[in-house]
């Protein structure tokens, strides 16, 4: 709990760093975003120490669940199925599902052109965009991945037809390639929110208070201001 933290002196973060622009690994190999911004600033108020431990994101939830780290903060929505594991705080971040498309299906219009058969659509592993595709893609042949980087990689190589993601991550794919859209309807409204373990209250009134607080001193909205718009990190 906050106790075991303050008297450790030192904060322990779990991360999947290939969600840009939340965590993702610069050109000198440092994790850098959005998520870690606000991970240094809870480690700055509690006065203690920062360390990042990074996972694919599929072994994130286990991590806190083993109690390998005390606190998740990584681009992961709120759900009722994960909440049966974990405890989540406020929303710090609001999102939804859409599907991204390569230049070989930017012809199409609404996402629902892509359910028949013969089409390929990815997600990420144990993601809402998982949940989502299974939802509304009823007749295609449906691929996982382990990762963002692996399932854009194979949207370019027209190796799937689309892949549902989170918008956010969509607006900065497609300022990188331009070719890509994003097909018409979002398919769930989401918010992100911090992860702590079962029963640790007193971190997660402290966390709540820290978002609230974030929110109205203009923090969030100054690192959005950052790693969304100027994008000086490029």
């Amino acid at each position: 709990g906050l106790k075991q933290i303050c008297e450790r002196g030192k904060i322990i973060v779990g991360m999947a760093p290939e969600y840009k622009p939340f965590e993702f690994k610069n050109k000198k190999g440092e994790i850098v975003g959005f998520d870690v911004d606000t991970a240094k600033k809870v480690a700055e108020i509690l006065e203690v120490e920062l360390e990042i431990k990074t996972y694919k994101w599929d072994k994130l939830m286990p991590a806190l669940e083993k109690r390998e780290i005390d606190i998740i903060i990584s681009g992961m929505s709120r759900t009722l199925k994960r909440a049966k594991k974990v405890n989540f705080t406020d929303s710090y971040f609001k999102t939804g599902q859409v599907v991204l498309v390569s230049k070989k299906r930017a012809n199409l219009g609404r996402y629902e052109e892509l359910d028949k058969k013969g089409m390929r659509i990815g997600f990420v592993k144990k993601t809402t965009g998982e949940d989502v595709a299974k939802k509304y893609f009823k007749n295609v042949d449906i691929v996982p991945f382990d990762g963002e980087t692996n399932a854009t990689k194979a949207l370019l190589k027209n190796k799937i037809d689309g892949f549902v993601i989170d918008k956010v991550f969509t607006d900065f794919f497609i300022k990188q390639n331009p070719d890509a859209k994003v097909l018409v309807g979002q398919l769930s409204k989401e918010d992100y929110c911090f992860a702590v373990c079962q029963g640790n209250s007193d971190l997660l009134i402290w966390l709540n208070y820290f978002i609230q607080e974030s929110k109205s001193t203009g923090f969030f909205s100054t690192l959005y201001k950052r790693w969304f718009i100027e994008q000086a990190w490029k």
